[in-house]
């Protein structure tokens, strides 16, 4: 954990790059909050359902400690991952690579993409099994909140959600 937060902050502070720049910052955080919601909605409402239609008991999820679970999350996977990944890499890539598309709002391009593949593969690491490089896909909406709202702030709550939702439903991302 402390390589994906002390190594982009240690490059911030000898580059003197500007934080906002990076999304470490507030940025529009009342659209990020919205945007949050909507999704946390949307994708516990989602996972709910297609855990009642592959398992029929969707009720019976582990729902003990979700709060405590979905703090633990927050601060040690979601943070980490978000100053990483989308403050420092993706910021960066898109640098290299300028967005060159919109998309509902959002200024996307390769270095969005890009940023998405390292954060699957990267998970990997810890458990090698194909379907931890899924984790693609909620890279891409972690992505689109930091380019829409300039912030890590809105990717980093729906970030935590998702782990901890993922966890009370024993899903294997």
């Amino acid at each position: 954990m402390a390589v994906w937060v002390l190594g982009p902050c240690l490059l911030v502070y000898l580059r003197r790059a500007d934080p906002d720049k990076l999304g470490l910052c507030l940025g529009d955080w009342k659209r990020g909050l919205w945007l949050c919601a909507a999704w946390t909605l949307a994708t516990a409402l989602g996972l709910l359902g297609l855990v009642w239609f592959l398992r029929g008991d969707a009720l019976q999820l582990q729902w003990q400690g979700f709060g405590e679970n979905l703090i633990q999350h927050l601060l040690n996977a979601a943070l980490p991952e978000e100053i990483f990944f989308r403050a420092y890499l993706q910021t960066r890539l898109q640098q290299v690579w300028p967005p060159r598309h919109t998309l509902f709002g959002a200024r996307l391009g390769l270095g969005w993409l890009l940023a998405s593949l390292v954060f699957a593969c990267v998970h990997l690491i810890d458990a090698p099994h194909p379907m931890r490089l899924l984790t693609f896909f909620p890279g891409l909406a972690f992505g689109y909140l930091r380019a829409r709202t300039g912030s890590i702030l809105a990717p980093t709550i729906y970030h935590g959600f998702c782990n901890a939702l993922s966890h009370a439903t024993a899903a294997p991302f």
